[in-house]
């Protein structure tokens, strides 16, 4: 056990564990999605069942693009890459504002919520608090 502990000792000093759970859940996360959808090309195929899916309503794809802003902003880089995989929302705001860049997505965002535009880099979501939270 000593060496097992040892092992992940190191791993964990080195910033390698976290990155190796993220990791692994999303592998697993996918392992399932594959199960699921080959399971699910013995009825119908692929494109059937993408034609018959619903759309995600436009609340859910801006407070997705919300999160991820908030987990990038705070580092959380491992929780990130999970939830674009089980999401699959990383490139929602990307298509809708045609590919520009991060500075454009704020402002994409900042306009999408109604929201004042600042200079801060603070998360769009943490403002939101703020305003929501401020004395009235």
């Amino acid at each position: 056990m000593e060496l097992a502990d040892a092992f992940k000792d190191s791993l964990d000093r080195k910033g390698l564990l976290g990155e190796i759970r993220a990791n692994l859940r999303t592998q697993v996360f996918h392992c399932f999605q594959s199960a699921i959808a080959s399971q699910d090309e013995l009825e119908t195929s692929r494109d059937q069942l993408e034609a018959q899916a619903p759309a995600t309503p436009t609340d859910n794809k801006l407070i997705d693009e919300l999160i991820m802003e908030y987990l990038e902003y705070n580092g959380h880089i491992h929780t990130l890459s999970t939830f674009v995989a089980e999401t699959s929302r990383g490139k929602w705001a990307k298509d809708a504002r045609n590919g520009a860049a991060d500075q454009e997505l704020r402002h994409f965002l900042e306009k999408a919520l109604v929201v004042e535009e600042d200079q801060s880099r603070l998360p769009l979501i943490c403002r939101l608090i703020r305003y929501i939270r401020r004395p009235t």
